[in-house]
């Protein structure tokens, strides 16, 4: 992230930043307009796909 309305990246997971509505889509579709609280979903989000690709024997 170099500004604070670009999307937020961590490993294979990208929040999309919403120009209207001033804030990041999550993957369950809600609205985060906390920046520091959209990046800990993207982290969460990022760690629950690397423990399921590793529970199916797939590489992440």
């Amino acid at each position: 992230m170099k500004s604070i309305y670009d999307s937020i990246r961590v490993g294979r997971v990208t929040l999309p930043y919403f120009y209207k509505r001033r804030g990041w889509i999550t993957p369950d579709n809600r609205l985060e307009k906390n920046a520091f609280k959209a990046q800990l979903i993207a982290e969460k989000e990022n760690e629950r796909l690397k423990l399921l690709a590793a529970s199916l024997g797939l590489s992440y």
